[in-house]
């Protein structure tokens, strides 16, 4: 597990769990399984409950009105997709959709700024 000297001291002085908020009796450090960082300190019942997904979601657009199956045989059997055809909960053209990125200011994306 990864963990830089500030994570240390963060861990060392939590008192509480950092999801359900109980008083931490056994304290647990929680960490990424993929790049071995340090998340968060937990109680040792909240982190037997996280799990990581057994599924990659990739999301395509329009996939269902196009032949969606030779992209999944060409990938193999090494771990699951799911598949998510985003033209179900948006039903507009992706030109469309993109355009509506285009405003000048971001004034449609108030919050996109601070992450940009």
């Amino acid at each position: 597990m990864i963990m830089n000297e500030a994570d240390e001291i963060k861990h060392r002085e939590c008192k509480y769990c950092e999801l359900c908020k109980c008083l931490l009796i056994n304290k647990v450090r929680d960490y990424c399984q993929l790049t071995e960082k340090f998340r968060m300190t937990l109680c040792s019942s909240c982190n037997l409950e996280l799990k990581q997904p057994k599924f990659v979601p990739c999301f395509f657009h329009n996939l269902s009105n196009y032949d969606g199956h030779f992209i999944v045989t060409e990938l193999g059997n090494t771990f699951t997709v799911r598949f998510i055809d985003t033209f179900g909960f948006m039903p507009s053209s992706l030109e469309s959709l993109a355009s509506n990125l285009l405003t000048p200011g971001l004034e449609k994306f108030r919050d996109c700024h601070t992450y940009s």
